[in-house]
């Protein structure tokens, strides 16, 4: 069963404070993905990290459609330090904090798996 999950993220517009969400599916923040991302408000957007996301070569994912080709994908966290720019993680699997609103990248659901009984 796909259980809702509290899922923080900053409300953007340079701020450190973070909202609240309970979602089923949702797009990883920038602390999940890297565990070097330390500072506010990236480390309250989550408990820890992932532990699977360790380097630019885990963090890399392959298109569908040519598995040997890589796409940048968005992360939920704005750029605290800049306004209207949000995180990614770009074809080489390194996160970047410059992306804007209107840039074509894809997206990596997350999910967490309730097991009973």
């Amino acid at each position: 069963m796909i259980k809702p999950v509290k899922v923080y993220s900053s409300i953007g517009n340079k701020s450190n404070d973070t909202s609240v969400s309970n979602c089923r599916f949702y797009v990883p923040s920038l602390y999940e993905v890297d565990p070097t991302a330390t500072s506010e408000p990236y480390i309250s957007e989550t408990n820890a990290p992932i532990a699977y996301f360790t380097d630019d070569d885990t963090r890399k994912k392959a298109k569908s459609s040519a598995p040997t080709e890589y796409k940048s994908y968005w992360t939920r966290s704005p750029n605290a330090t800049v306004a209207n720019w949000l995180y990614t993680v770009n074809e080489a699997g390194g996160t970047y904090g410059f992306s804007y609103p209107g840039q074509n990248s894809g997206i990596l659901l997350m999910f967490s798996i309730s097991s009973e009984g």
